[in-house]
Formats: C-alpha cells, sequence, structure tokens
C-alpha cells in the first residue's frame, strides 16, 4: 500500500563532506579512466648516461565536467615494448570543467632506469613512422568539490610519430676548403626536416658517406638540433679520404655528376654519437639516403681568345 508524509524537518550539517571522499575517489578514479593524454612535442635536452631535461608540449583533454588540481605525488613511468624506460616528476596540472588542460613543461627532469631498453626504444624511433609509450602512475590526488580525492592511479597509451629513417636529409651545397694528406675536405651545408614528435640535439655524429656501396669517408655533424616535426638546418664536415684504397672511378664520377648538373646518390651511415651509450647505439642503426647537388654555377662560364 503506497505511503506519503509530507511535512517532515530535515536537515544535514558539515557531516555530510565527510561522504565526499568516499563517493568522490571512486569518480576521480572513473574522470581519469576516461581522459585522454596527448604529446605534441617531447623536445631532450642535454642528454646523458641515465639522465636528461624535456620540454613537453600536450594535452589532458576529456577530464568531465568538473574543475580539477591533479597533483602527482610520485614519478611517472615511460614503458615502450613492457620495459618501462624512465620516469619523471610531472608538475601538478589544472583541468576546467569539459575543457581539460594544457600541457607546456620545461625542464622536467627524466631518470633513465634501463640503458639497454633506452636504446632499443631509441633505435626503434628512429627508424619507424610510429611508436606507442604507456605512461603509468599511482597515488594521484584530484583536488575538486572542495576536496582531496587520494589514491587515484593512472595508465594510458600515447602514440606519438617517429623518426621514420630521417627520409628528408637534402644536402644544399658543398665548398671544398683543402686537400691534404688525410684526403678531401669540404663543407656541406645541410637540411633536415624531422617528422617525429620527439626532438633532440645530438652533441656529435658521425657517418660514414658512401657513393655505389663504397665509403668514401667520415663526415661530421656538431650540435645537429631535430626540432619535432619542424625542418633545421646544419653543416657537415666531410672528407673524401686518402686511405690508400682506389677512389678514382667514383671520384670522377661525383665530379662528372658535378660539372653537368646531376645529382649524385649518397648515403649516410650512422657510425657514432659518442658520450652516451644509448644514443651512440641507435644513431649506428641509422642508414639515411641522400644526394650531393651538382654545381650551381658551372666553374667556367665562357672562354675569350683574343689573338693566337
Amino acid at each position: 500500500m503506497p505511503y506519503t508524509q509530507t511535512g517532515v524537518p530535515t536537515g544535514t550539517d558539515q557531516t555530510i563532506l565527510k561522504l565526499i571522499p568516499i563517493v568522490g575517489t571512486p569518480i576521480a578514479q572513473i574522470l581519469v579512466n576516461g581522459s585522454t593524454l596527448a604529446f605534441d612535442a617531447v623536445t631532450i635536452n642535454n642528454p646523458s648516461e641515465t639522465s636528461f631535461t624535456t620540454d613537453i608540449v600536450g594535452a589532458i583533454t576529456k577530464t568531465g565536467p568538473l574543475d580539477a588540481q591533479i597533483a602527482f605525488l610520485n614519478p611517472v613511468t615511460v614503458s615502450f615494448n613492457g620495459k618501462a624506460l624512465g620516469s619523471m616528476q610531472m608538475p601538478t596540472v589544472n583541468a576546467i570543467a569539459n575543457k581539460g588542460a594544457s600541457l607546456n613543461l620545461a625542464s622536467v627532469p627524466f631518470t633513465i632506469s634501463d640503458n639497454a631498453a633506452f636504446a632499443d626504444f631509441t633505435s626503434f624511433a628512429l627508424n619507424n613512422a610510429k611508436f606507442d609509450w604507456t605512461i603509468s602512475t599511482t597515488g594521484i590526488v584530484v583536488n575538486a568539490m572542495g576536496a582531496s580525492l587520494p589514491g587515484v592511479s593512472m595508465t594510458k597509451t600515447v602514440t606519438l610519430d617517429g623518426f621514420n629513417k630521417l627520409p628528408d636529409l637534402t644536402l644544399l651545397s658543398y665548398i671544398i676548403n683543402s686537400i691534404d694528406d688525410e684526403g678531401l675536405h669540404m663543407v656541406i651545408s645541410a637540411e633536415l626536416t624531422n617528422p617525429s614528435t620527439i626532438g633532440m640535439t645530438i652533441p656529435v655524429s658521425e657517418f660514414n658517406t658512401q657513393f655505389n656501396g663504397v665509403v668514401l669517408g667520415p663526415a661530421f655533424a656538431y650540435n645537429m638540433a631535430l626540432v619535432p616535426h619542424s625542418t633545421s638546418s646544419f653543416a657537415l664536415n666531410a672528407t673524401i679520404s686518402a686511405d690508400g684504397t682506389d677512389k678514382k672511378l667514383y671520384l670522377e664520377g661525383i665530379f662528372h655528376n658535378a660539372l653537368t648538373g646531376v645529382a649524385t646518390p649518397l648515403e649516410a651511415k650512422g657510425i657514432a654519437a659518442p658520450g652516451v651509450s644509448w644514443l651512440n647505439t641507435a644513431v649506428q642503426s641509422l642508414l639515411l639516403n641522400t644526394a650531393l647537388p651538382p654545381l650551381q654555377d658551372p666553374p667556367i662560364s665562357a672562354v675569350t681568345i683574343n689573338s693566337m
């Protein structure tokens, strides 16, 4: 039998707020689970054997209908193919209701926990178009609705663009500046478009230049900047080595092309990036395809004989 009674006095006091953490933490976990983490650019600065700092541009979206402050009390672990690469301490993020939060972080310390895994990751990223990171942490505190909601965890898969073998290495021009017992030395002006979300400056990198499968000699780049999704310029200090092998046929081909307006296909095989083992391993995995441009102006434009 239905029963209804009206006019019954009711009231609440501040003790009802004690329920917010109890019901709020599971809700906060649901909102974190449903959120999306994306990185637009990740720049590695000052790489060393065990650490570097990183600048991160990205966003956390789909955070739900509440303004919230998200505090990361524990380091955030970055993993690749099931192996932890290392961790970084994320700053507190302020999320706006129904919008989320922009990430524009500078000089975030990153500690490498597994050098071999990090070398494998860097080699994969250099040679492939896409890769996935798993970003995970525990002990997040979400401050929302005037309450602190502790004990929230996060695990996200983030897909980033890889370097894809750096296919857009362009040699613009070159100057032969000396010839000595070691060989013919030239400075090559180059341009490189980085298709990756990841960027870094490599202090020293060494390549072997190859023509028709024959090693011509070493080429060094200093402070080569790989800017995320951007094009940068740098110089290659290259030598065609006088190493006792007969390079005459190949040199004739290169200079014939140069004088007749034909670009010469070249390969640059990664040899070393001294000082940082994981970066050294990664550079050794690279084989870049490019071309030496012909001379823009012929060395002799005209000959005039006044008398004989």
